[in-house]
């Protein structure tokens, strides 16, 4: 009898919870079971201060990049002292 039972127990497959198939209205409502369970809510002024990093680099982005494009594709222009500054003979012995 032992062996009829091992060979039924066998034949009969586990139901898995996860691989079961689950309509809509049925999923919904275990996300939002599972949602209960894990209830951790930031605080608004944790959340700003904690995407102030972020803001700062995106700001950073928005203006330091187009101003390398511009000094990237703007033509050098001489220095101010080009002008002033005077060139000397150099005297060379032979």
């Amino acid at each position: 009898m032992s062996e009829e039972n091992k060979t039924q127990s066998a034949t009969t497959e586990k139901k898995d919870t996860k691989n079961v198939q689950l309509s809509i209205s049925e999923y919904k409502a275990l996300q939002e079971k599972e949602a209960k369970k894990f209830k951790l809510t930031i605080p608004l002024p944790v959340k700003i201060i904690l995407s102030l990093p972020l803001i700062a680099i995106a700001l950073f982005g928005v203006f330091f990049i187009p101003f390398t494009a511009y000094q990237n594709t703007a033509p050098s222009s001489p220095s101010p002292d080009a002008e002033k500054t005077v060139k000397k003979k150099v005297a060379t012995t032979k």
